[in-house]
């Protein structure tokens, strides 16, 4: 099981923080996957993951640009991003993140432009992506596979 931990008061029985061993510490903290800093207990009895903070999905990215009109010239679309190299980069974020959760164990099964959170560089028109929604994967929590 990846979390680990007991309350100590019952204001710490809806946030606590993880305490996981070594190799899901890198899992958590690698550069491509959703950055985990605890998780909620709801009142419904479900559980949430509290993650980082990320501008928005790379489905929503890929919208607001086609719609931008500095993507269109003569008529002719150029595509969402600025260029090809941009592109490369994008999908490479998504490989080394699925990479990370593959050497784990797990395998996600639904992998989309929404599970895809995305980090604007403030200074450049960039991108840095991770993989998360891990609600459907296989092999988290000692599921057998």
């Amino acid at each position: 099981m990846f979390l680990h931990g007991g309350f100590s008061s019952s204001r710490d029985r809806r946030f606590f923080r993880t305490k996981p061993d070594r190799a899901f510490m890198e899992f958590i903290t690698h550069s491509n996957c959703c950055y985990l800093l605890g998780g909620a207990l709801l009142k419904n009895g479900q559980f949430a993951f509290v993650m980082g903070r990320y501008s928005s999905d790379l489905r929503t990215v890929i919208d607001n640009n086609m719609k931008s009109k500095k993507r269109w010239y003569r008529g002719r679309c150029n595509g969402p991003f600025k260029d090809m190299a941009q592109v490369i980069c994008i999908k490479l974020d998504i490989a080394y993140g699925m990479k990370t959760l593959h050497k784990h164990g797990i395998l996600h099964r639904d992998l989309k432009a929404v599970n895809i959170l995305v980090r604007k560089h403030k200074l450049t028109d960039d991108y840095t992506c991770d993989v998360a929604d891990f609600e459907s994967s296989v092999g988290i929590y000692g599921s057998g596979f």
